[in-house]
């Protein structure tokens, strides 16, 4: 995951994943300008190989609390020798501290699933 993780020119210096219900979730992602972002979370289900389930909380305060909570679910449907993924990001909360990183998301997601595709070796 820490070879694909975020948009295109970011890395991945701490990725750690317990992933399992209720198993914990660790990225700093460590931007083209040095800046690194952290982000946590928590799984929540994961079926395999068709469900994960998982919060994403990031930019948090000092006092801990995360101006951005999301619920991601990520679906796979087998279509022979493909896979078709459908993401869904629903913001359970956000502040207006982090409206142009809600803008960029889905243009973040997308290029971390081209990220994911070429380590596949799928491009």
């Amino acid at each position: 995951m820490a070879q694909w993780w975020g948009p295109q020119g970011f890395t991945n210096p701490v990725c750690e994943l317990d992933a399992q219900p209720g198993g914990a979730i660790r990225i700093d992602m460590r931007g083209p300008d040095s800046v690194v972002y952290p982000m946590k979370g928590t799984f929540h289900k994961i079926a395999e190989p068709e469900l994960l389930v998982f919060t994403s909380s990031a930019f948090h305060e000092e006092n801990e609390d995360p101006q951005l909570n999301v619920l991601n679910t990520i679906t796979c449907i087998g279509l022979g020798n493909k896979t078709r993924l459908t993401l869904r990001a629903d913001v359970v909360r956000s502040t207006p501290s982090v409206e142009s990183a809600l803008a960029g998301m889905e243009e973040g997601w997308s290029q971390s699933l081209d990220r994911l595709a070429n380590v596949l070796g799928e491009r």
